[in-house]
C-alpha cells in the first residue's frame, strides 16, 4: 500500500527542485558544470550557461618589483655630475652586503557565494513554500615562487545549506495518518517513525571540494575530494559514471568524489585514470580495527574507470570503461563536434547486478546558435534508457528511497538507489535568447514520448550588479496519465473499506526564485 502511494511524492519532490535548468555559477570549472549546463562549439564569447549568474570577483595577486643586486665591477668608475633638473630624485646609496628583496610565497584566492532561493507550489494543500539558504565559500592556494609555481594547487571548498517550509514526505506522510489508511496502517503494525529534517551537523555543512593538484609537464594528477564529470549530453549523460543525476536539481553543482585522477597527455589527446572510494567508509575502519567479520570485497565502495580521448579537428572521440568491487560494469564511448551544427553522440552497456539485468543506454543532440541580439541557442536531444518500462508497467515505488517515514515489516524494503526516470524514450531540448549582457530568457522541457507527458520550464535571469544575480522561472507539468502528471484517479486509493485521497497534495505549477551574492 505504502509502495502504491509513492508516484505522488516523487512529482512533488520533482516540481519543487526541477527549477531553473541550466542555472551554472559564472566561473565552475568543466568538472563543476551542473549536468544541464550546456556547451558549444559555436559561441566563445558568450557565457554557456543560459541563466546568467554574477561571477566572482577576485582582486589580483600584486607582487611586488624585484629590486636589482648592484652590478660587480672590477674598479670603480666615475659617476658624472647629473644634469640640473627642476626636481632631482636623491638616489640612496646600496646597503652593505646583499640586498634581501621579500617575495610572496604563495598566493591565496577567497570566493564563493551565498544563495536565497524560495519555491512556491500552486494548487497544494498544507504550506506550499520551501525556503532555502546556501552559502559556499571556496579556498585556492597555489605557490607564486620556485619549482613548483604553475604546478601545484589546493583548493576546499564548503557548503552550508539550512531548508524551511514544505517538507514533501511530512505532507504525505500526516495526510495518510489522518485517513482511514491511517488506522489500518497502525494495526498491521507499520509505526510511523519521522526522521527529522538535521540529525547531524553533515545535514547541514558539507566539504564538497578537497583536493591537490600537480600540474606536470606528462601528468596531471588530482587527489582528494573532487568532481568528475564526464559525458557531452544535454540533460542525460550515461558515460558520466560518478553521475549524480541531477534532473530534480539542474541548478545544484554535483557533489565530490573521494578519488585519484591521473590524466597523461598524448600529442593533443590524453588518457585518464581514475581509483575512486565511497562516503561510507565503515568498511575500511572494520578491516583495520580487526572487527570486521567475513567481510568481502564485493562489500567495499570501490572503483576503477579509464578514459581515452582521442581529439581530431572538429571532433573529440572517447572510449570510457568502469569497474566497481560490486562488479557492477560500464563500457562505452563519447562523440562530440561540430559539422556546420554542434552534435553529440554518446552511450554505452551497464553489465548486469543482482538487482538488473544488463541494459544499454544512448542519447543524441544537436545544438546550433544564431546571431539573434546578443546570442540565441537552441539545442535539442534524444535519450533511450533500456532500463525502463513501458507506461502500463511504471513502478512509481523505484523513483523513492525512503521517503515515507513508515517501518513496514509487510512491506518491501525501498531501493537503496532511486530511478529518476521511468521510460525508454525521451527527448529534451532548450531554447535561450540572450537579450543583453546582463538579461536573458529561456525555455527547457523534457518530454516522455511514450507518455505523452511533459515538464516545461520557462525561465529568466538577470545580473543586477557585478555581485548580484536574480532568476525567476517556473515548472509546469503537461498532459495527463503519465510520469510528469499522473492522473488523479493514481491518487486516490482504497484499501477494503478504508480510502484515502491525496491529490491535494500535486501541484499544478511550481514557481521559484532566487538571488546569489557572489564574493
Amino acid at each position: 500500500m505504502v509502495a502504491a502511494l509513492t508516484p505522488l511524492t516523487r512529482t512533488l519532490e520533482r516540481t519543487i527542485r526541477w527549477t531553473d535548468a541550466y542555472s551554472d555559477p559564472h566561473g565552475n570549472a568543466p568538472d563543476d558544470r551542473p549536468q544541464g549546463a550546456v556547451l558549444t562549439y559555436d559561441e566563445p564569447q558568450v557565457e554557456v550557461a543560459p541563466l546568467i549568474e554574477a561571477q566572482p570577483v577576485t582582486a589580483p595577486v600584486v607582487e611586488p618589483a624585484a629590486v636589482p643586486e648592484p652590478a660587480a665591477v672590477a674598479e670603480p668608475v666615475a659617476v658624472p655630475e647629473p644634469a640640473a633638473v627642476a626636481e632631482p630624485v636623491p638616489v640612496p646609496e646600496p646597503a652593505a652586503g646583499p640586498v634581501v628583496v621579500a617575495e610572496p610565497e604563495g598566493s591565496a584566492e577567497l570566493g564563493g557565494y551565498a544563495e536565497l532561493r524560495v519555491a512556491g507550489q500552486i494548487g497544494v494543500t498544507g504550506n506550499p513554500f520551501l525556503y532555502a539558504q546556501r552559502v559556499r565559500p571556496s579556498l585556492e592556494i597555489a605557490p607564486a615562487e620556485g619549482a613548483l609555481a604553475g604546478r601545484l594547487k589546493a583548493e576546499a571548498v564548503l557548503e552550508a545549506t539550512l531548508t524551511e517550509g514544505r517538507d514533501v514526505g511530512k505532507e504525505v506522510s500526516d495526510t495518510l495518518l489522518a485517513s482511514e489508511v491511517g488506522d489500518l496502517l497502525t494495526l498491521a503494525g507499520c509505526a510511523y517513525s519521522p526522521e527529522p529534517r538535521y540529525n547531524s551537523i553533515s545535514d547541514v555543512l558539507a566539504v564538497e571540494r578537497l583536493h591537490v593538484d600537480f600540474n606536470l609537464e606528462s601528468l596531471d594528477l588530482k587527489i582528494g575530494r573532487q568532481a568528475i564529470r564526464w559525458g557531452s549530453g544535454l540533460y542525460f549523460h550515461p558515460t558520466d559514471l560518478y553521475a549524480e543525476v541531477l534532473l530534480t536539481e539542474p541548478w545544484r553543482e554535483p557533489k565530490g568524489i573521494n578519488a585519484i585522477k591521473a590524466t597523461v597527455p598524448i600529442n593533443g589527446s590524453d588518457v585518464t585514470a581514475v581509483v575512486a572510494v565511497g562516503d561510507d567508509l565503515s568498511p575500511f575502519f572494520q578491516v583495520a580495527q580487526g572487527t570486521a567479520e567475513e567481510l568481502k570485497f564485493a562489500e567495499l565502495p570501490l572503483s576503477a574507470a579509464l578514459r581515452g580521448t582521442l581529439r581530431l579537428p572538429g571532433v573529440d572521440i572517447a572510449a570510457i570503461g568502469l569497474a566497481k568491487a560490486d562488479q557492477s560494469w560500464f563500457v562505452g564511448g563519447d562523440v562530440r563536434g561540430t559539422l556546420g551544427v554542434g552534435y553529440w553522440v554518446e552511450g554505452g552497456w551497464h553489465g548486469p547486478t543482482d538487482e538488473v539485468d544488463g541494459y544499454g543506454e544512448v542519447v543524441a543532440g544537436l545544438d546550433y546558435s544564431l546571431p539573434l541580439l546578443e546570442n540565441f541557442y537552441i539545442a535539442a536531444e534524444y535519450r533511450y534508457d533500456g532500463s525502463g518500462s513501458a507506461p502500463e508497467d511504471y513502478d512509481y515505488a523505484s523513483m523513492l528511497s525512503g521517503s515515507l517515514p513508515f517501518d513496514c515489516p509487510m512491506l518491501p524494503s525501498a531501493p537503496t538507489v532511486a530511478r529518476t526516470s521511468l521510460g525508454r524514450h525521451y527527448i529534451a531540448g532548450v531554447t535561450r535568447l540572450v537579450v543583453t549582457q546582463d538579461f536573458n530568457l529561456q525555455a527547457a522541457a523534457i518530454v516522455n514520448l511514450a507518455d505523452g507527458t511533459a515538464m516545461l520550464v520557462p525561465g529568466a535571469g538577470v545580473i543586477a550588479t557585478d555581485r548580484i544575480a536574480v532568476n525567476v522561472s517556473a515548472q509546469i507539468p503537461v498532459g495527463s496519465d503519465g510520469e510528469f502528471k499522473p492522473a488523479d484517479s493514481a491518487l486516490q486509493y482504497t484499501l477494503g473499506t478504508a480510502s484515502v485521497d491525496l491529490t491535494g497534495l500535486k501541484a499544478d505549477a511550481t514557481v521559484t526564485g532566487w538571488v546569489r551574492y557572489s564574493f
